[in-house]
């Protein structure tokens, strides 16, 4: 069995980890598109719906609140997760898009952020990895 040199395996591994690093560049370019079009409001938890997923349940909450004209909307988080993530009646601060009411998300690391670092993380480490191994191939 050939074993390929570190030079090739840290390429690949460069090459691998632009998957994760580019959907978290996406998904940090479109938070922050979010977050200039939104404005902030409290809401509350009035109900908690169950999320089927592939293999679990899991719980999201439906919030009320109130817009500038005192229309009042029900609409369902961002976040999920089993048990639930808030008490009914818990009050939560929320990020409202601007011309659509029902798009919300909690303004919090979780409801902002989560996915962004889910995705950074690991591409961080694929290529700082791939950059050891071409670095140890010039040895």
């Amino acid at each position: 069995m050939i074993i390929p040199s570190t030079r090739l395996l840290g390429l690949g591994l460069i090459l691998i980890a632009l998957l994760p690093l580019s959907n978290s560049a996406k998904l940090y370019s479109s938070q922050q598109l979010f977050m200039s079009e939104s404005v902030a409001r409290q809401a509350t938890v009035v109900e908690q719906r169950t999320v089927s997923r592939k293999n679990s349940q899991e719980v999201q909450s439906v919030v009320q609140y109130r817009d500038d004209g005192g229309n009042q909307h029900l609409a369902l988080t961002n976040v999920s997760s089993y048990p639930a993530p808030y008490a009914i009646g818990e009050q939560l601060s929320i990020l409202v898009h601007q011309d659509e009411p029902e798009n919300i998300r909690v303004s919090s690391f979780t409801g902002l952020w989560f996915e962004v670092v889910f995705y950074l993380i690991p591409g961080l480490l694929a290529f700082s990895g791939g950059l050891v191994m071409l670095l140890r191939h010039k040895r």
